[in-house]
């Protein structure tokens, strides 16, 4: 893989970086959460803002403001660049909405399911690949 370019990152670097932003990771996991038990009270309209308005505020001025250079040359930054593919981020969202339906039929079983296809889509592809290098 090639060393990324010097200067200024392009929007969507900073869209791929900015997902392991300390506050977009914060944001994210704690609107789930508050959303998931909204959603078991079937509070529908107020989950939904708790799910989504916050992270997309976060994430439009983080990409707008934010400087993810660093992050770019940092070890993340470079496990991004392999692994976090659309794809893997579908899983991680496919991941969210099983969370979001088992809060909302109470099948209290399935959230830890949800859990486990989020951390998938964060660590699935490069799991995949150590195996095949062993």
């Amino acid at each position: 893989m090639t060393a990324p370019a010097a200067g200024r990152l392009t929007t969507q670097e900073k869209v791929l970086y900015h997902q392991i932003n300390p506050l977009k990771l914060a944001t994210d996991i704690s609107t789930a959460a508050v959303s998931a038990y909204l959603l078991a009270r079937r509070e529908l309209l107020l989950a939904l803002l708790v799910m989504w308005i916050p992270s997309i505020v976060v994430t439009a001025v983080l990409v707008r403001f934010g400087d993810f250079s660093r992050t770019r040359d940092s070890r993340g930054g470079r496990y991004l660049r392999r692994y976090m593919t659309r794809g893997m981020q579908a899983v991680r969202f496919g991941g969210e909405g099983i969370v979001a339906v088992s809060a909302w039929f109470h099948a209290w079983a399935l959230i830890p399911v949800g859990v486990l296809v989020i951390v998938w889509g964060w660590s699935g592809r490069a799991l995949v690949e150590r195996v095949r290098r062993n």
